[in-house]
């Protein structure tokens, strides 16, 4: 009977140690659109992989996420192995631009957790979500022409003119840029 008894401890302990650490892996960010859960497992670099259309300047855009916050030496160091911090989202969480051609997993002095892919969601604020969910944008931003207009920034290692050369590739009217 104690045998039993300590089979079912060693069990118990066992899917406590399980929930508890699968808890750890799912991170909440919030955006300007919404709270986004993140749940990837450690060392999961499915996401460090990109397809054609999102590379731009010979780079590509992915959330990563660090176990402890990188220092400026990690930071160099990440730098070096071709992944640019930008913009830091909160949970250990920055906004990163990786050049084509890094290998993941990077040594692991750095610190890096896991790479997550930005959905466009997460990158559109929350009014202009929820108007073309609905299609439905204020008057203001509707000129005589019934063009929409629209502000947006882009991150802050893509050059001016190729975000306008894009732009134009979509046959999307540009009256003012930045």
């Amino acid at each position: 009977m104690p045998m039993k008894k300590n089979l079912l401890l060693a069990c118990g302990l066992t899917l406590a140690l399980f929930a508890t650490a699968q808890k750890a892996m799912s991170f909440a960010v919030e955006f300007s659109s919404g709270t986004a859960t993140f749940s990837i497992p450690e060392n999961d670099w499915s996401a460090a992989t990109c397809s054609p259309d999102e590379i731009v300047n010979d780079r590509y855009y992915r959330y990563v996420h660090f176990n402890s916050l990188p220092g400026f030496q990690e930071r160099i160091a990440l730098e070096k192995a071709g992944v640019r911090i930008l913009n830091f989202i909160g949970g250990k969480t920055y906004s990163a631009s990786i050049a084509t051609g890094v290998q993941f997993p990077l040594d692991p002095s750095l610190n890096l957790r896991s790479v997550a892919t930005m959905s466009a969601e997460s990158k559109m604020h929350f009014e202009l979500k929820s108007a073309m969910s609905s299609n439905g944008f204020p008057f203001y931003a509707i000129d005589k022409d019934n063009n929409i207009g629209l502000t947006f920034t882009a991150f802050t290692d893509i050059p001016h003119n190729i975000i306008l050369d894009e732009l134009y590739a979509k046959n999307v009217i540009v009256t003012y840029g930045n």
